[in-house]
């Protein structure tokens, strides 16, 4: 006869539930382990470093925990977990760093930032609603010419103001109401965002950004400067972009119809079958630019600089008001060449 113990149903069940209370007794101490800390940090806070504690983590696993209220100015957080934490109405002051960190699924409701660096770290499904962004430097080295991935981040009613992203993923992300204020987005993935409810301060710039399929559609752009992007299919209908950038951007197949373009700028930029139907564009430079099949009927052109430009097979047409506009040099619609002295009309080189 075995001596050996055949484990039994009931055995089972009590060690399985000896692990669970095992590990919630673990994730307590934890809890009132960081609770200690965060209240020593407070301490060190008020009384100037006097009394208390930095608070200082490095590859530290916070999974799960609560940071609601808390004040986490001038802490330094490295190479650490942040998954499931809620940060409501918690405040992160000055010279807070958050480098090589990992935040998923994390809360910031009515969160506070103010001049907090996010470097090299990830951020994703994290709900930034109601929160309040200013002066953040917010790094993440995401790859806007690798396949789209969703971030699922959301910003509904944040404040942007101050800030810089660079190599940031909001594809996908929510910006219901969100109001950007002197923001710049630099190689930031923005594929398919709608802007419709947002609401934009200049100056705003995006630069080297992805924004294919991006809608702006009737927003209140002014001087938002969009440099060397990825706007194609972008959606720009009754925008009003009075004196905006867009030099050396793709906006092939964009549609800027009845937009507001006068004083813009868009230098070098591919607007091959973009839609330019009612647009205004009075004192607009388009130098360089190729505008290959480009619908331009209805479109107030004048006193505009569409030299050296590549029209072949775009419509103009009576309805084109072109008064006073230098073609010099360009490629007409017909594959004519424009030659100086083509100012309102085409002057073939003889």
């Amino acid at each position: 006869m075995s001596d050996t113990l055949v484990p039994t149903s009931k055995t089972k069940n009590f060690h399985a539930l000896k692990s669970i209370a095992d590990g919630a007794i673990v994730a307590s101490k934890k809890a009132a382990s960081i609770d200690r800390r965060l209240s020593l940090h407070e301490d060190w806070l008020d009384s100037d470093g006097r009394t208390g504690r930095q608070f200082l983590a490095w590859k530290e696993d916070f999974t799960g925990l609560d940071f609601q209220g808390r004040d986490l100015s001038r802490a330094e957080i490295r190479a650490c977990t942040l998954h499931y934490c809620d940060f409501t109405n918690a405040r992160f002051g000055e010279s807070v760093t958050l480098k090589d960190c990992s935040l998923e699924h994390c809360v910031f409701h009515h969160t506070l930032f103010n001049k907090t660096n996010f470097i090299d770290c990830k951020i994703s499904d994290c709900d930034f609603s109601d929160a309040e962004l200013n002066g953040v430097l917010i790094e993440c080295g995401h790859d806007i010419d690798g396949p789209p991935a969703k971030s699922g981040n959301r910003f509904d009613n944040a404040i942007i103001r101050a800030g810089r992203f660079v190599e940031v993923n909001f594809y996908g992300a929510r910006l219901d109401r969100c109001s950007l204020d002197n923001v710049t987005f630099l190689k930031c993935d923005f594929l398919a965002a709608s802007f419709t409810d947002a609401v934009i301060q200049t100056p705003l710039s995006f630069v080297d950004c992805r924004l294919a399929a991006a809608d702006f559609r009737g927003k209140m752009l002014g001087t938002t400067r969009f440099t060397g992007c990825d706007l194609s299919g972008a959606r720009f209908s009754d925008a009003f972009a009075q004196g905006a950038t867009f030099d050396y951007s793709d906006l092939s197949d964009a549609d800027f119809s009845e937009t507001d373009l006068s004083y813009s700028s868009l230098i070098m930029v591919d607007a091959l079958k973009t839609s330019f139907v009612g647009a205004d564009l009075r004192n607009t430079c388009m130098r360089l630019s190729s505008l290959r099949q480009a619908d331009l009927t209805s479109t107030v052109i004048t006193h505009a600089d569409l030299s050296v430009c590549d029209l072949l097979g775009a419509q103009i047409d009576a309805s084109t008001h072109c008064y006073q506009t230098d073609f010099t040099g360009s490629t007409w619609i017909d594959g004519k060449r424009c030659d100086v002295g083509s100012i309102g009309h085409c002057v073939e080189v003889k």
